[in-house]
């Protein structure tokens, strides 16, 4: 469990490879990258957070992670908010 921290300045902020864990009521804010990347099997529950001002992207999701995002505040990241890569299957 990640709860309550201010994570910033960082090439990432948090990167989940293979993470069930919980990631709720941080404040992630102005990383050099992303401000949250998912890998792998990531099934985290990621909530309460508000993920800002990072110089790419707010939230990657490569595939097969599926995280589930949940009352998030997603704002003024650089590029895109959230992507997805690679989730377009038959």
């Amino acid at each position: 469990m990640i709860d309550d921290n201010t994570i910033n300045n960082n090439f990432y902020g948090i990167v989940l490879v293979d993470s069930k864990g919980v990631i709720k009521n941080n404040k992630i804010l102005d990383n050099y990258t992303s401000g949250l990347l998912t890998e792998k099997e990531t099934t985290a529950l990621i909530q309460y957070n508000v993920i800002a001002k990072n110089m790419t992207t707010g939230v990657i999701i490569k595939d097969p992670s599926l995280p589930d995002l949940k009352k998030n505040h997603i704002y003024e990241n650089n590029m895109f908010q959230v992507q997805m890569q690679s989730h377009a299957k038959k």
